[in-house]
């Protein structure tokens, strides 16, 4: 079981949940400010807490939680523990983790003082276990956090049987389904011995359905569809500009700022989200925005600037998350600018030092462990991670066959031209190349073949060339073994799902 919460869960809330879990924790109380018991449990003071709370305004939401000292209400004890969760989840401070662990069962005392006919009581007492479990999950403290999670899981479950009508459970427990239906197929049987049922389809109707219900919650619950739509169920466009319009509204909003820059640079639209970036204004050390402003210099190839916004990331962040990434950044703008002796500094400490909770840090794990890198291929890819195709097919263009000497380099070339014909709408270029990398391969473990199926598959699906398409989902799902199998399982299922 522990094995399982390690393997498992972390990765998933490192990866696949955190940007959703992020806003999940400000929007489902302010889902529960609006219901119809509002007036009975929060004053004007706690409601503008809780809006600073939702626009990252932290220092003026703080200065609001201290005024209200010492917590005697519930809903100032459920803003206080928000307040520290999110303070917590963005510096990582030990001192403040320290602090939220030890006011946990303070502040969850006061929330259980509320008579058990209440649903507040329940609702604030399962969000609390919620957000305790993400930390220290994230802290990689998989076993009290899975048992966290499970509780807070079981509580609202029950909460929602008991009180059919009151609806911030059934988003809260919806999204929670939505994001546990995430965890890889072969461990699904896990979950629901552990009591948690992981029904995407339900979630979404939990979501949806009752989020038309009442005007008052549609602001909150239109912010948590579109992160499902971009993180999970992939339909990037429709919740890209759901996501964009919002943040137009209310530039000031960093939480916004943040989760449209994500979405950007997750869609390879580097140039979209350094816009945003240049234009949040947060009022607090939100170090992470440095450490994305950094990638996005990377992937343009501006590796004098990439390296001065990293080290300032090192030098101001808090924890070990995005620490061996940031190091290993370090060492590929100096091996991409020429300078080896940096190259080979950066190199040591990358592999030294940080931690492998996060992707970022599991992916600079794994090419650390791949060695040796071809300077044109890493450069061509950057720029495609960003978006900055130009700069991508111009590198390759520039290059000599003498320049890709073994195998691999030579079907990764195939491989990179496919991928940015591919994002750039050509469809034919990236199908015809797709193909060639994938009879090319045999028996190789590397991932371009099987992510060139699936690419390949989407674009016959378009095209509603079905068998085709079909063939080539199932040509994905045929390799055995490669590093990014259950994400293009997952995909390629997905592709099949859809076409049947």
């Amino acid at each position: 079981m522990i094995w399982w919460l390690k393997k498992v869960l972390l990765p998933w809330v490192s990866c696949k949940a955190h940007p959703i879990f992020f806003v999940w924790l400000i929007i489902m109380p302010a889902v529960g400010l609006q219901a119809q018991t509002e007036e009975e449990i929060f004053d004007s003071q706690a409601k503008l807490a809780y809006q600073e709370l939702f626009r990252l305004k932290l220092p003026h939401a703080s200065s609001l939680i201290e005024q209200n000292t010492p917590i005697n209400e519930p809903v100032w004890a459920y803003l206080k523990h928000l307040n520290l969760t999110l303070n917590v989840l963005i510096t990582e401070n030990e001192k403040l983790t320290d602090l939220l662990y030890d006011e946990h069962k303070n502040l969850l005392k006061i929330v259980t003082n509320l008579p058990s006919d209440n649903p507040w009581r329940g609702f604030f007492e399962n969000e609390m276990k919620i957000q305790l479990a993400f930390v220290k999950l994230k802290r990689g403290e998989s076993f009290s956090g899975g048992n966290q999670l499970r509780s807070a899981y079981s509580g609202l479950k029950k909460n929602q049987a008991s009180f059919p009508q009151f609806w911030p459970h059934y988003k809260s427990f919806g999204i929670l389904q939505i994001l546990l239906s995430t965890v890889p197929d072969q461990f699904q049987w896990i979950l629901k011995l552990l009591g948690m049922d992981a029904s995407a389809e339900e979630g979404l109707r939990n979501l949806k359905d009752k989020a038309i219900n009442s005007e008052l919650f549609r602001d909150e619950s239109e912010t948590m569809y579109s992160l499902i739509q971009i993180f999970l169920l992939e339909e990037y466009e429709v919740g890209e500009t759901a996501l964009r319009k919002k943040y137009e509204q209310d530039k000031e909003n960093v939480l916004l700022a943040y989760l449209l820059s994500t979405s950007y640079l997750r869609n390879n639209e580097g140039a979209k989200a350094e816009k945003v970036l240049n234009e949040v204004k947060p009022t607090f050390k939100f170090t992470f925005l440095e450490y994305q402003r950094a990638n996005i210099q990377l992937q343009k190839g501006n590796y004098s600037q990439a390296e001065t916004l990293f080290l300032k990331f090192l030098t101001e962040r808090e924890g070990d998350n995005y620490l061996k990434d940031s190091w290993y950044k370090l060492y590929l703008t100096a091996l991409l600018s020429g300078n080896q002796a940096k190259a080979t500094q950066y190199l040591a400490r990358a592999k030294s030092e940080g931690t492998v909770n996060v992707e970022p840090d599991k992916n600079a794990e794994r090419e650390l462990e791949e060695g040796d890198i071809n300077v044109i291929l890493k450069k061509s890819r950057l720029a495609t991670d960003g978006g900055f195709y130009d700069i991508a097919l111009q590198t390759l263009a520039n290059s000599q066959a003498s320049d890709f000497p073994s195998k691999k380099d030579k079907i990764e070339k195939q491989y990179r031209l496919a991928r940015i014909y591919d994002l750039t709408g050509e469809d034919e270029k990236a199908l015809s190349l797709y193909k060639e990398v994938i009879s090319q391969t045999n028996g190789e473990t590397w991932y371009f073949a099987p992510n060139s199926a699936l690419m390949a598959g989407n674009i016959l699906k378009i095209k509603k060339q079905f068998q085709a398409a079909k063939a080539m989902y199932e040509k994905a799902l045929s390799y055995k073994s490669h590093a990014y199998k259950n994400s293009i399982d997952t995909k390629a299922k997905a592709g099949l799902a859809s076409i049947h």
